[in-house]
């Protein structure tokens, strides 16, 4: 929302229940690279955004993709992206593996 702020450790209530936008990914292929990845942007207009991408790619790979997906959403409302923050998580399966990025909404 407008006038939302980034924390970098926000300090929540134990046991709070808090809203959260995330990515998972879940894996059983032995070698196979899965990644989580999360950013939140800002644009030149009233509001930002939030994007979530689980994939079965290098996280390098994943925060390229996300920033287009971010670019391309609010390009097609007439908006462009000036400012953003992006957290991925990556694993290489060895039997059964996950990854999970996530943006908590306070």
């Amino acid at each position: 929302p407008s006038g939302a702020q980034y924390i970098d450790r926000p300090n929540f209530t134990p046991g709070a229940l808090v809203h959260t936008a995330f990515g998972t990914i879940v894996s059983s292929q032995p070698g196979e690279i899965i990644s989580a990845t999360v950013a939140a942007g800002i644009s030149n207009g009233s509001f930002g955004i939030i994007m979530e991408l689980a994939d079965k790619i290098p996280p390098h790979d994943a925060v390229e993709k996300i920033l287009m997906m971010m670019e391309e959403s609010l390009s097609i409302r007439g908006l462009k992206l000036i400012s953003y923050k992006v957290s991925s998580a990556e694993h290489q399966v060895r039997q059964l593996g996950c990854a999970v990025a996530a943006v908590p909404i306070w």
